[in-house]
């Protein structure tokens, strides 16, 4: 079974108070996504995406860093992508946001008793609206290994499995290099990568 991941560069400007995703307690993070293809070492470099699905005893290296879990200020973009909204099909809100995927609270359980999935809440995003209530959410499922790492976690991560620059598809080194350019951006900025795989 092949592993495939999907893969955010999400940037905030650290001065800035509030963010896409609508609570003033959190960052705003931006995003560009990226496709990359199937490149199983960087995906265990990463986090372990794809030897976590294999034997335990045909694995010989680990990530350096183990997934992280899904940050909680994520960028309302990819919150579209991870979570589906939970909503009962006789009430949806008109407002709900082209792109939004809905479940029904009884699938929502079914998904997240079945350990194929998480609740969580992301904040809605209206707008020109101060009132940005907050949505129920589960994570859609076999989504796995999820996690995110900065620029210099990334080098580490390769530098710990012994991946030269060289060796590493183009469309990662495209997203490093992008990543280089907000981490080099002289206003205070955080840059990460956010990401999951799917097997």
């Amino acid at each position: 079974m092949g592993t495939d991941i999907t893969a955010f560069v999400e940037k905030r400007f650290c001065d800035e108070s509030s963010g896409f995703s609508g609570r003033p307690e959190e960052p705003p993070w931006i995003l560009g996504r990226f496709w990359m293809g199937r490149d199983y070492d960087l995906f265990d470099a990463l986090a372990n995406g794809r030897s976590d699905r294999l034997d335990p005893e045909e694995v010989d290296r680990h990530a350096l860093i183990p997934p992280r879990g899904i940050p909680r200020d994520l960028s309302y973009e990819v919150a579209l992508e991870y979570y589906d909204l939970i909503i009962d099909p006789a009430g949806i809100d008109p407002r709900v946001p082209v792109g939004y995927q809905t479940i029904s609270k009884s699938e929502a359980k079914q998904r997240v008793e079945a350990g194929l999935a998480h609740y969580g809440k992301v904040a809605a995003f209206w707008p020109y609206s101060e009132k940005k209530p907050l949505w129920n959410v589960v994570s859609k499922p076999y989504l796995h290994n999820v996690g995110w790492l900065t620029l210099e976690e990334i080098n580490q991560a390769l530098d710990h499995f012994k991946m030269p620059l060289d060796d590493v598809d183009i469309e990662f080194l495209a997203l490093m290099h992008a990543m280089e350019v907000f981490d080099q951006e002289s206003s205070p900025m955080e840059v990460r990568l956010t990401f999951w795989f799917e097997s």
